[in-house]
């Protein structure tokens, strides 16, 4: 990592290192018996002590730029990648596949987006038809009461930007016009894409949220599955 980057860097780890993973306002609060908790507290610890190895760059954006990662570090079937699709979802489907650890944006003649994103904990996801309710660039989070009670130290409120753990967009996921206050939305944890570790939001490296973002309108169909069952 060049010398220019250690300050960003720095930045980025200052408050990411008191924050538990998180879903802006997620009604299923995360839970499970204490020695998970601190397996993901450790787990943490120690990837943001490879964060240096993580960071590669920044992408330009407004207001804030978009930090980049080393994509050598994810296995090859969770960089993005165009591949043949055969689902019977319509273009401009976006698909989550649960057990996969995919998101594929369903394009026309049998083709789509696919990306390696993280899962929530098993039982944490919404389930059923849901559509793109709305979208957000550098959205703000929103800690939920557990994660304040654990931690009070933790922000009320986080406006967006590179420390936010919604990372640099967000797609929200509205069932029958009610926001089920779940997201599809950016990480400052890029070691959790393929995981199944979040709060039941469905993370992306913020390079691919913001790719996603560009191509998915308001109003655009969300499908959840597991395997080839819809959920």
């Amino acid at each position: 990592m060049s010398d220019a980057l250690r300050p960003a860097r720095r930045a980025f780890l200052l408050l990411a290192a008191t924050m538990l993973s998180a879903c802006a306002g997620v009604p299923t609060e995360l839970s499970g018996p204490p020695p998970k908790n601190e397996r993901k507290r450790r787990a943490r610890e120690l990837a943001e002590e490879e964060l240096d190895d993580w960071l590669v760059g920044f992408m330009p954006d407004e207001p804030y730029d978009v930090p980049l990662v080393d994509l050598s570090k994810l296995p090859h079937r969770h960089r993005r990648t165009e591949v043949d699709y055969g689902g019977p979802e319509k273009p401009g489907t976006v698909v989550v596949d649960l057990d996969a650890r995919h998101a594929f944006l369903v394009l026309k003649g049998g083709r789509a987006l696919r990306y390696g994103v993280g899962v929530g904990e098993e039982g944490q996801s919404w389930t059923g038809p849901a559509v793109v309710g709305g979208k957000a660039r550098w959205p703000s989070w929103t800690p939920t009461p557990r994660m304040l009670a654990e931690d009070p130290t933790l922000p009320k409120t986080m406006p967006g930007g590179v420390l936010n753990p919604l990372g640099a967009r967000a797609l929200y996921v509205v069932q029958n016009g009610r926001d089920t206050l779940f997201r599809l939305h950016g990480t400052d944890e890029p070691w959790s894409i393929g995981e199944e570790d979040s709060s039941g939001c469905i993370r992306f490296l913020n390079e691919d949220i913001v790719h996603l973002f560009d191509r998915v309108p308001v109003g655009a169909p969300i499908v959840l599955k597991r395997g080839d069952r819809v959920v």
